[in-house]
């Protein structure tokens, strides 16, 4: 990504150009409702992401939403003087096969987890919402009472269907999902309701 930005720098595409390309994405539908909805004092949203903190930080700004996110987990970005946007690795892992090597998604929620158990919120479930690969080892180490909501024809259901052994299986209950609707159907009848909540 970085040389992609360099290469459209020099292109000359500004950074309001930039700005306004990512405030223009639509969301996927439903999405907007579903966090509006999560606006609780019984949960909390965190985001995990292989984009970056200016595409994302640009976007939630756009919808208002800033405030509804209670951490955000990405690859830090800047704009330098002259415009141009550098995106730099969130970490460089090398512990995980399942993930890339600037993002393990399953080491940051656990590191999330803990840390707010260490502050005193502990969560009295998971529940995490993904589509691509990278989501893959976060769905492994969730537990029986959490609940993994998976996007129809996206990576991350192909590789929870293939269910290579060495990867072991997931125990969260799987839910499959187009849109945000989908997931706040099934949140809103049998899981906000049932009082098990959490973070995702």
């Amino acid at each position: 990504m970085e040389k992609i930005f360099e290469h459209l720098h020099h292109e000359g595409v500004t950074q309001n150009q930039i700005l306004e390309a990512i405030g223009n994405i639509p969301e996927v539908p439903g999405m907007l409702s579903l966090l509006q909805y999560l606006r609780r004092p019984d949960c909390e949203v965190i985001i995990l992401s292989d984009s970056n903190s200016v595409f994302i930080s640009t976007w939630l700004e756009k919808y208002h939403l800033l405030d509804a996110i209670k951490q955000v987990y990405t690859n830090p970005a800047h704009f330098d003087a002259s415009g141009q946007l550098h995106v730099n690795k969130f970490h460089n892992q090398n512990w995980c096969t399942l993930s890339s090597v600037n993002m393990c998604k399953g080491h940051i929620l656990d590191t999330h987890i803990n840390s707010r158990k260490a502050g005193g919120v502990i969560f009295t479930g998971i529940v995490y919402v993904g589509d691509g690969h990278n989501d893959f080892c976060p769905s492994l180490r969730l537990s029986a009472g959490d609940h993994v909501f998976v996007r129809y024809g996206f990576s991350l259901e192909k590789m929870i269907k293939d269910k290579s052994p060495e990867h072991g299986e997931v125990k969260a209950s799987i839910h499959m999902w187009r849109t945000g609707d989908d997931i706040l159907h099934v949140i809103k009848s049998s899981i906000i309701k049932d009082g098990n909540t959490g973070s995702g």
